[in-house]
This record gives C-alpha cells, sequence and structure tokens, in this order.
C-alpha cells in the first residue's frame, strides 16, 4: 500500500506531517469514484497501552452507558463537559444571531470577517456551546476566524425541525453579513448531521453555498444504525450503543426520521460545497461518514474522507490523544482552503 506524508501551514506554524494510506471504503475503491474523491487511512499515533486507557475512561466517565432516556444522557454530556480544559488563545461571548442565542467564539488574532459556523453535535437531545468550548476554540484559534455556536432548541423539547430552523435562520444571517466566501461550516455528530441538512435546504432554497465544509463522526441517518456498523464495531465504539442512538433518533424525529432534513445521507447531495469527512474506525457512526463521502463523490461533490485508525467518536476533543492536534490541523488546512484542493464545486453532468 503506497503511503503519502502530508503537511501544511497553520497559524504561521508547520503541522506535524501525517501519513496517509489510500483506502478501499465501505462505498468501493475510492478511484471507482471520480477525481472529486479521495480517501485515506490516519494509522494510529497513540500507543496501545494510551489507546487502552483512554477507551478505560471513556466507558466510566460515559456511565450510565444503559442510559437511553434523552434527559439522562443530556445530564451525563453536561457533566462531562466540565472536563474539558478551557479554550485558551480565544475568548467566548454570549450572543444571538437571527434571534437565536448562541456563543462567539474569538480569537486573539482574527482576519477580518471570516466566520465559522459551527454547529454541535449531542443526539439533537444535548450539548451545546459550552460543551464545545475547547474544540470550537482550537479550531477558531487554527483559522483566525470567529466562530459563532448556535445553542439550537432541543429534543425531546423540541422535535424536528426546531434545530434546523434555528441553524437555517442562522445561517440565512451569516451569509449575507460577511459572504459566502467568507463563511465556512463545521459540526460533528448531530451537528454533523444537521449542517449537511442544512446546506441541502439552503441550496434547494437557491442560497449561496458556504466556502467550505467540514464534517466530523456526522451522523446523517436516523432511520437506524447501520447492521454492519453493528457487527463490526459495537464492541470498540466506548462512547455510544446502536439503542441510545435509535433512541435519540425517535426523541428528535418521531416519524419523520426519514426526511431529508433529518437523514440527509438518503437525500441528492449534488451542489455541495467541497468537503473533508473525519471519522474514527472504532465508531458506530464511521461507517455513515464513509458511506456519506462515497455518496458526495458519486454527484460531484469535491470530498476528503480520512479513517483514523483506531479513534473513537469526535476522539478530536480528546487532547490526551496524539491524534488530536493533527486531526484539527487538517481540519483547520480544509477550511483555509490551503489544503492543497481549489474548493470550487465539480461540474455536473
Amino acid at each position: 500500500m503506497n503511503e503519502i506524508s502530508d503537511q501544511h501551514e497553520i497559524a504561521g506554524r508547520e503541522t506535524d506531517p501525517v501519513v496517509l494510506r489510500p483506502l478501499e471504503t465501505s462505498t468501493g475503491p475510492a478511484d471507482s469514484l471520480g477525481a472529486s474523491f479521495r480517501a485515506t487511512e490516519v494509522p494510529a499515533w497513540s500507543s496501545p497501552r494510551r489507546l487502552r486507557a483512554v477507551n478505560a475512561a471513556a466507558r466510566r466517565l460515559a456511565s450510565p452507558r444503559l442510559a437511553t432516556d434523552p434527559l439522562e444522557i443530556r445530564a451525563v454530556i453536561d457533566r462531562l463537559a466540565r472536563l474539558q480544559p478551557p479554550p485558551h488563545g480565544v475568548v467566548t461571548r454570549r450572543g444571538t444571531v437571527a434571534g437565536v442565542p448562541g456563543e462567539w467564539v474569538l480569537p486573539k488574532k482574527m482576519s477580518g470577517t471570516n466566520t465559522l459556523l459551527y454547529l454541535h453535535g449531542g443526539g439533537y437531545i444535548a450539548g451545546g456551546p459550552h460543551t464545545h468550548r475547547s474544540l470550537v476554540g482550537a479550531l477558531a484559534r487554527r483559522l483566525g476566524h470567529r466562530a459563532f455556536v448556535p445553542d439550537y432548541r432541543l429534543a425531546p423539547e423540541h422535535r424536528y425541525p426546531a434545530a434546523l430552523d434555528d441553524a437555517r435562520s442562522v445561517y440565512d444571517h451569516l451569509v449575507v453579513d460577511v459572504g459566502e466566501r467568507s463563511l465556512v461550516v463545521a459540526g460533528d455528530s448531530a451537528g454533523g448531521g444537521l449542517a449537511t441538512a442544512l446546506l441541502l435546504d439552503r441550496r434547494d432554497a437557491g442560497v449561496a453555498m458556504p466556502a467550505r465544509l467540514a464534517l466530523i463522526s456526522p451522523w446523517v441517518d436516523l432511520t437506524g444504525p447501520h447492521a454492519e456498523a453493528i457487527e463490526s464495531r459495537a464492541a470498540t465504539d466506548v462512547v455510544m450503543r446502536a439503542d441510545q442512538i435509535r433512541a435519540a433518533a425517535r426523541s428528535y424525529a418521531g416519524d419523520d426520521v426519514a426526511a431529508p432534513g433529518a437523514s440527509p445521507l438518503w437525500a441528492d447531495l449534488s451542489g455541495l460545497p467541497s468537503t473533508l469527512v473525519q471519522v474514527g474506525s472504532a465508531e458506530l457512526l464511521g461507517v455513515e461518514g464513509e458511506i456519506l463521502a462515497g455518496r458526495m463523490a458519486a454527484v460531484g461533490v469535491p470530498v476528503r474522507l480520512e479513517v483514523w485508525q483506531h479513534m473513537a467518536h469526535v476522539f478530536q476533543t480528546v487532547p490526551v490523544l496524539k491524534e488530536q492536534r493533527p486531526a484539527l490541523d487538517r481540519l483547520a488546512a480544509h477550511l483555509l482552503g490551503s489544503d492543497g484542493d481549489s474548493g470550487d464545486r465539480a461540474q455536473l453532468p
């Protein structure tokens, strides 16, 4: 298998070189999907001993793992958020955009009005700006962009399409305020699915697309975890289980789980901007990210898929992992357009 070493410059420093290996994905060999698709495997950097320790801690901290009640899951995630290190090199400020509350994350060195719209994960039932400060702060600092994290409405109190409605209001304001070339969008887990659904919704409305899109472990199919993921990854996913995923989907979307705004994996994906998808090989939702990237490429979207070996769901939030920093560097390089991709959307036939 051929290997290449990829390196960029972020915030005035050279990033750590990352070894990339061509990957055959769940959708088939990458080269069968055309020049717009690049799928790569990123070998683990952390030692097996470190990975075992991190996974053991994740199992303890995610307790009660048997929880499927949305409010109980929300309480667990809020407790975990208090353990994250405070972001450095940025300041945070509460604010509203288009009437939607949220939090601005402002790096000490900013470049004009360039803006990151970040949609947080949490299964549509948990999370908020407070749970993602470290992750968004790290991205904003690398980008030199201000970031806005909407505190979008959560289920079960507010069901589908409440989160999409809030994201739409924020996006429509920002794309006019700063212009599409100065706007990038990212999200993790449910936030990755929401980001995808949002841009498809705005595409259909004739609204301009942002310059770039980055998705971390996106949850894009609420109709049910894929059988392949349950069979091959249930034992290695230390963050979630299939029944928890199903419970969150029911809580948020009810009978609308197959709607394009809830499960964008099944929608027409054409016309999306240049996209980077990062997943871990040990997570249930990794298969969804692989399939999503393949389907994007099949309709001409310039897309890169990175499968980080032995990594769990949204490992980019775990600072003790050696993989965290290079993964964040690569996300920032993509959003900045310094990853060698022009960012132009492929011409559709």
